[in-house]
């Protein structure tokens, strides 16, 4: 066994991950959302004073030419999302916790901001991929198992849920079933890893990454979510994917099979729409409003180019700049106090400048 020790401001930044899926207050009034954002700045505090005490033992990779515009990017992210909330809104709750049931706060953004920007510090080492790795695996079944008592009734907390009864410690079974899926495809890897390994396993060793797949994905079926089922094709098309890919090392077949996914994904978001031949069959609702949502908070952004609308302060756009088009198809009672769109939620909260610095840094790392 390697003695290698894990960066320990990985480590606790890694802690980030347990912290905003499985902590849960159900004595608090949010018992869902504020436990997470306050455990998150409590993380995000630890990270910076360890990062300072470690400054001189070079757990940080170096500034260079080829990634000083990241650093620039998050450190400019960081003040101007800080300068934008606290100029834009005068109600200092809603500024640092955010609204009731969401949270989405300057504690919740400048935490997040600090834990990533720490973390792309970070020299990752395979020491540290294993720990993280070690981290989303017990996450996974924490929250399988926990899920699991929702859905044979024998939950301990007793919700005031109007949802599906498997939503987690998210709260929401659509989370929930998004995190099932993820965890699925987790196992799924780690499943594919062991029969693709040249060292020879255990029955036990495979069974157990096969069986957490499944009883993941099961979980996730049963939200009745259609986020959950989408994420479980997309991840398990991307496990099959590499491994015939490994397997046959065939450039034809892989063309093939990357030109057959693209078509399947298309086709099924065109019909998600409700525009195609399956438009009819499978059209969704709610991937309509999530449109709707999202362009109110564009509107919101561009005509509060400065500061936005305020600290999560979506409802104010979503009332001001829906539509009459929206509310004869939707009605007059329905409301949302989210964007359901990271980058729009932003925009419309923050601002234009933090929107396109957010869009920046996004960009650059997905490049």
């Amino acid at each position: 066994m390697s003695g290698v020790l894990v960066n320990p401001i990985a480590k606790y930044a890694f802690f980030s991950i347990p912290a905003t899926i499985l902590v849960i207050v159900p004595s608090f009034s949010d018992p869902i959302n504020l436990p997470k954002v306050l455990v998150l700045f409590v993380i995000a505090s630890t990270c910076l004073i360890l990062s300072l005490f470690l400054r001189k033992r070079n757990v940080f990779k170096p500034v260079t030419k080829g990634n000083w515009l990241a650093f620039v990017l998050y450190v400019t992210l960081f003040f101007f999302m800080l300068l934008s909330g606290l100029l834009g809104s005068q109600n200092q709750i809603r500024i640092w916790l955010g609204a009731s049931g969401r949270n989405n706060g300057l504690i919740y953004y400048l935490s997040a901001i600090l834990v990533a920007f720490l973390i792309y510090r970070v020299t990752l080492r395979q020491e540290e991929l294993n720990y993280l790795n070690r981290i989303f695996s017990w996450v996974s079944i924490f929250f399988g198992s926990y899920c699991l008592l929702q859905l044979l009734n024998l939950d301990p907390i007793k919700w005031t849920n109007p949802y599906n009864r498997v939503i987690g410690f998210l709260g929401n079974p659509n989370f929930s079933s998004s995190a099932l899926a993820l965890f699925s495809v987790h196992w799924g890897s780690e499943y594919l890893k062991t029969i693709m390994s040249n060292v020879k396993s255990s029955r036990i060793k495979t069974l157990v990454p096969a069986s957490f797949s499944l009883v993941m994905a099961f979980l996730s079926i049963s939200t009745e979510s259609l986020q959950g089922a989408v994420l479980l094709a997309m991840g398990y098309g991307i496990l099959i994917f590499s491994y015939i890919n490994q397997k046959f090392n065939s450039k034809l077949l892989s063309v093939s099979l990357l030109t057959m996914g693209v078509a399947t994904l298309s086709l099924s978001f065109f019909s998600f729409l409700g525009l195609g031949p399956l438009g009819g069959y499978l059209e969704q609702y709610t991937l309509k409003l999530r449109g709707w949502y999202a362009y109110f908070g564009l509107k919101a952004m561009l005509d509060n180019p400065l500061f936005g609308v305020g600290v999560d302060n979506y409802v104010n756009a979503f009332r001001m700049y829906r539509t009459k088009e929206f509310v004869q198809e939707y009605g007059n009672l329905l409301s949302s106090n989210n964007a359901h769109s990271i980058p729009f939620q932003i925009g419309s909260t923050f601002g234009l400048p933090v929107f396109i610095l957010y869009c920046l840094l996004q960009g650059y790392i997905l490049i």
